[in-house]
């Protein structure tokens, strides 16, 4: 996660321009990409293990 996109939801959140609610959503929806992404890079490392 970059520092750029938590300073966002920072702004945006003083500007109310989101709630509680929704950063969290957006967070979750944030750390499911990236496990999204790890676990592809696992299964093309043990792919090329064998």
């Amino acid at each position: 996660m970059s520092a750029n996109l938590i300073q966002l939801w920072l702004t945006q959140f003083h500007r109310g321009e989101i709630n509680d609610e929704e950063a969290e959503a957006s967070l979750t929806a944030e750390y499911e990409a990236q496990i999204a992404a790890l676990e592809r890079k696992v299964g093309q490392l043990t792919m090329n293990w064998t």
